[in-house]
């Protein structure tokens, strides 16, 4: 299960491409490309009431703290937009692990680059043979 790693107020956002590029809060990590590959949500409310509510998967992400979407939003992000970044374990972990029983150590193959300050989750399954 993904977990919440960043959430907050959109601070800004690219003009040109409202849909796809915009900055997350200060709070957001600074380290480029920590939020590549994770899910992010983005909930703009609408007009007359109500809100949009997009899930996208983060494709860059800058020291500047500012993402880039795989696709476009339904419609542009404003100083009311909020935004939640999951982590997905997959992002960075092969699927499967080894076991050495004679030094007790699981040891699970990184497939991706895996970032300090970013919680990562995941889960296993041991059996008995």
């Amino acid at each position: 299960n993904p977990i919440t790693v960043s959430s907050g107020l959109i601070s800004t956002w690219d003009t040109a491409n409202p849909k796809t590029k915009f900055a997350l809060q200060l709070l957001a990590s600074k380290q480029a490309n920590a939020y590549v590959g994770f899910t992010i949500t983005v909930t703009t409310p609408s007009n007359p009431s109500g809100e949009t509510v997009d899930t996208r998967t983060i494709t860059a992400y800058s020291n500047a703290q500012q993402v880039t979407l795989d696709s476009d939003l339904s419609q542009d992000v404003n100083a009311t937009t909020t935004y939640r970044v999951f982590s997905n374990s997959s992002v960075a972990l092969s699927a499967t692990g080894a076991w050495t029983q004679s030094t007790g150590s699981f040891v699970i193959d990184v497939s991706g680059v895996l970032y300090k300050n970013v919680f990562y989750r995941f889960a296993f399954y041991l059996t008995n043979p």
